[in-house]
């Protein structure tokens, strides 16, 4: 906590769009400042953390957080409170996120993108997001379809 005037990452949106990267941020974050107890439930016979700890997770929190977020739960105190309540707010991203990576994993074509980059890097996107959502994508189901989506003619070169 160096600078409390600088983000470490982005700050999670209004809508919540980019909860399950700040979420992992997060936990990253307090893992390294040893302060992921103030956010956990804590374990039958663990002592509960101490106050300052609370105070500089809290503190983190809400440093990372949109500042009409910060309006709204200006009462919560509590880490542990305040992740929760935003968990429960924001943490069904994975239910919004599968229909539109298979929308878009059945939309992909190689040929709707001017380079290979462009292509890979969406493919791998889309990939990375069905994988969060739980959803298997093996290579060879990459390569099929980056082979099905040539041009129909470019097919036939290459089978020549």
């Amino acid at each position: 906590m160096a600078s409390i005037n600088k983000t470490e990452f982005k700050v999670l949106a209004l809508n919540g769009n980019n909860y399950q990267t700040w979420a992992v941020d997060c936990e990253f974050h307090l893992q390294a400042m040893q302060l992921t107890a103030t956010v956990a439930r804590p374990a039958a016979g663990v002592p509960a953390p101490a106050p300052h700890d609370k105070a500089k997770a809290c503190i983190f929190l809400r440093h990372h957080i949109h500042e009409d977020l910060k309006m709204e739960y200006l009462e919560v105190k509590d880490p542990l409170v305040l992740w929760t309540k935003l968990q429960e707010r924001f943490g069904k991203q994975k239910g919004i996120l599968l229909p539109q990576a298979r929308r878009d994993w059945a939309q992909l074509r190689f040929l709707d993108f001017k380079t290979v980059e462009a292509y890979n890097t969406a493919i791998h996107r889309i990939v990375a997001q069905l994988r969060f959502c739980g959803q298997v994508v093996t290579e060879l189901e990459m390569i099929e379809k980056t082979l099905e989506t040539f041009h129909p003619t470019n097919m036939v070169l290459q089978q020549q």
